[in-house]
């Protein structure tokens, strides 16, 4: 993960944290690479410490074969007018932000440590605390208290909307003294009512499938689970799922991103800081944001909206953001070698899913399996193989010394055919 600082130039200078909060929303959203669009002295910085912490954009990035190479020490860097946001590698963050500081101080400019401390310290040497995240959860929390004091009320006015809208025909039974077909009738009305009002949340979940799954809203499937008071929807074109949650009143977009194992540490702070970004200039009041996992070939994107927020509009917005920043996928073939005692197993996949598979013995025997052909069972001693993978989780963490090149595969493959 990266450790996120921003070196401001702001005049007069920021006396809360609610003011803060209030101009950096709006100013973080425009961000570009080109250093000279800053003010002169934030540009001033930037100079001074790209000799120290080397950009990996803009015209001063170093070239494709010395990224990652530990000769440098590295960070994203983001230019406003009035603000420079900083991304730093987290290994090294304890000395280039007391760094960045130190010439932040010397320029004169107001110095937010972020994912640290989450002071902000102006460039007259008054400082507070503040977070940025601290405005959206401040709403997410004030939110939950209405939906407490909504649950009562919930409970309390449909029994009366029914009692009401019963008494009409209570009215004219007593008056034409056909009871019969008329309690029918009122009973009726108010299983309707009922019905009606226990599927709010589905019809809430159905007018947004056109910006869920576009081409497939017609036909995708809402699993509804009502112990859970959730709906799902799966988007096979994009991959992201869906989720809204009744009882919280909360909206989830989700998405399994997939990188180079060869370069997954550096590419999953790229995309952090991507989504991250796109995400602040949506100016939508969610809470996103990129978790890591074991594996090193994904991480998983998350959003989270209150139902109040996720207007159509906003959904498809953030929908566009995440399959934006997915469009850098590893989507290409992965292959791998194990050994298990006395067998090698040989795999080519694609996003944990195996495309064939390969068990050589030590005494040279072998054994081809394609998952797609329905019609071959894989054996019973690779079928064990599998299970420990899956048990393990081998596929999922790959090593440099699993993997292989695609020739050596395909030679192995095409030699014990």
């Amino acid at each position: 993960m990266s450790y996120d600082i921003a070196i401001i130039d702001h005049h007069p200078r920021f006396n809360n944290c609610k003011e803060f909060l209030a101009w950096y929303d709006e100013a973080i959203g425009h961000q570009q690479y080109d250093y000279r669009q800053a003010r002169p002295a934030l540009q001033q910085w930037f100079l001074k410490m790209k000799d120290r912490v080397r950009p990996l954009n803009g015209e001063f990035a170093p070239a494709a074969d010395e990224i990652d190479s530990g000769e440098f020490l590295e960070a994203d860097y983001g230019f406003g007018k009035d603000f420079i946001y900083v991304a730093l590698a987290h290994t090294d963050a304890e000395k280039t932000s007391a760094l960045a500081f130190e010439l932040a101080k010397e320029c004169r400019l107001t110095y937010f440590d972020i994912s640290g401390t989450g002071e902000l310290h102006n460039a007259d040497g008054s400082h507070f605390q503040v977070s940025r995240q601290q405005s959206v959860f401040d709403v997410i929390e004030e939110e939950g208290q209405k939906q407490h004091r909504w649950k009562v009320n919930k409970i309390i006015y449909p029994p009366l909307i029914l009692i009401g809208g019963s008494l009409p025909i209570i009215v004219y039974a007593l008056i034409v003294h056909s009871t019969d077909s008329l309690v029918a009738l009122g009973i009726w009305m108010v299983l309707l009512l009922f019905v009606l009002w226990k599927s709010m949340d589905n019809f809430w979940i159905f007018r947004r499938l056109p910006i869920m799954s576009p081409r497939h809203y017609k036909t995708v499937k809402v699993s509804i689970n009502s112990q859970e008071h959730t709906g799902d929807v799966f988007d096979v074109d994009s991959g992201i799922s869906f989720r809204y949650n009744s009882k919280e009143k909360m909206f989830y977009m989700s998405k399994t991103m997939y990188t180079d194992p060869r370069r997954y540490p550096k590419e999953y702070e790229e995309r952090k800081y991507q989504f991250q970004a796109r995400i602040e200039q949506a100016h939508i009041p969610i809470a996103g944001w990129i978790s890591p996992s074991e594996s090193t070939i994904s991480f998983g994107t998350s959003v989270r909206i209150m139902k109040r927020y996720a207007t159509p509009e906003n959904i498809r917005r953030i929908r566009e953001v995440i399959i934006d920043v997915s469009k850098k996928d590893y989507n290409r073939r992965m292959f791998s070698k194990f050994t298990y005692g006395s067998d090698t197993l040989y795999l080519d996949t694609c996003h944990y899913q195996i495309v064939r598979a390969l068990l050589v013995s030590t005494e040279g025997s072998a054994e081809r399996y394609c998952p797609q052909d329905v019609s071959v069972e894989p054996s019973k001693r690779l079928a064990e193989i599998f299970e420990q993978i899956r048990t393990e989780g081998r596929m999922y963490k790959l090593q440099q010394e699993d993997l292989i090149e695609a020739d050596e595969f395909e030679r192995i493959w095409k030699k014990k055919a």
